[in-house]
């Protein structure tokens, strides 16, 4: 339900913006008025009943060179003792562009908001710098790099990139136009690197490192069939110490690959809705270390999954360049590692709810 609610709600703001929206021809004096939106990833919703909000920086350009908005994170888990809401992460921003120009922008950002760690709420100090170029009006290809501070007990640096919308600068949606051949479509996030400080007054300090690789694109063979593939790669790290009890140091390295195709029967309605299929391979390490009060041990395993999946979803074209994509998939997936003796099999659903850039290059 929250997801039709969130899906009906951008329809309802995209109807809003067609007031302010330029047209491409129009688009001559670089600015940052109006409505600003990046995610972090698609918001996720697994049969276990929790709901995983993407991290989202939603804006509002109240200059041409200044703006003020939240980035929001968040997570509800459904459980028979009630509801857990987590949204750690979350704060307020100010942000001003010192370098406009029309394919490239220069940006910084100040904020403060509140994280928990442990049974501790604290004050978080957010610093941010990040660069911006134009890949068609209104879709940026983004890279931010910011600094999140809780006092002396967490320190975080997290470098992202993918792609945010300005969505009143969107070119409007040319009518009687669907989705078509030589459309390129890609995906919110490409990747993310995050280092993490945690010192608790407990007595426990974490350390750890995570890099993560996963760009994602489509391409329309035709008006009807897209084709997918994904590419990804990760390396988390983690350092945890309980002194005198526990000291340990996890490891986990994956590399992978997957190919999938969407049919869409009727490319031109205004709710596209869709047919797909996808495959996927990854392989990697796992290698831990551990010290128990002076009892030491660890395991170095190697690891592979495969997975199919098929999905039924709705594509919605906001304008030109973004749509909405809403997405039910069923997957069966295989693990394998050199510690266990049969491999494993698992079976899900998944609902997810993203904003997907077009980059159209028009019929042939």
């Amino acid at each position: 339900m929250r997801l039709i609610l969130l899906l009906c709600g951008l329809m309802a703001a995209q109807s809003g913006f067609s007031q302010t929206e330029i047209s491409d021809s129009t688009v001559n004096r670089p600015s940052v008025r109006g409505w600003y939106l990046s995610l972090n990833a698609e918001l996720n919703s697994d049969m276990f009943g929790s709901v995983d909000f993407p991290a989202a920086r939603v804006g509002y350009g109240i200059t041409d060179r200044i703006m003020v908005g939240a980035r929001i994170n968040s997570r509800i888990g459904f459980t028979a003792y009630g509801n857990d809401f987590n949204a750690n992460g979350s704060f307020l921003f100010a942000r001003y562009y010192f370098l406009l120009r029309q394919r490239t922008r220069l940006f910084a950002e100040v904020g403060v908001g509140s994280t928990k760690v442990l049974r501790d709420r604290l004050v978080t100090y957010n610093l941010a710098a990040g660069l911006e170029y134009q890949l068609t009006p209104g879709i940026v290809a983004t890279g931010l790099l910011a600094y999140n501070g809780a006092g002396s007990q967490q320190n975080t640096v997290e470098l992202t990139f993918g792609f945010a919308a300005y969505l009143n600068q969107l070119s409007q949606l040319r009518r009687g136009i669907g989705f078509e051949r030589g459309t390129i479509v890609l995906n919110q996030n490409w990747g993310t690197l995050l280092f993490s400080d945690t010192d608790s007054p407990l007595l426990f300090v974490e350390r750890s490192v995570s890099f993560d690789f996963n760009p994602r694109a489509g391409y329309f063979v035709s008006d009807h069939l897209m084709l997918e593939a994904g590419l990804s790669a990760s390396h988390n790290r983690r350092k945890f110490n309980f002194d005198p009890f526990l000291d340990t140091n996890d490891t986990r390295t994956a590399v992978g690959v997957s190919a999938g195709l969407r049919y869409l029967p009727f490319p031109e309605a205004k709710f596209s809705p869709y047919v797909g299929g996808e495959v996927g391979y990854e392989v990697g390490n796992r290698d831990s270390i551990f010290d128990t009060q002076g009892s030491s041990g660890g395991s170095d395993v190697n690891f592979s999954t495969n997975y199919v999946a098929a999905s039924l979803g709705v594509m919605h074209r906001l304008s030109d360049h973004l749509s909405i994509d809403l997405n039910a998939q069923y997957s069966s997936s295989q693990y394998d590692d050199s510690e266990s003796a049969p491999f494993s099999r698992f079976n899900g659903v998944r609902l997810s709810l993203g904003l997907k850039a077009l980059l159209v290059r028009g019929r042939k």
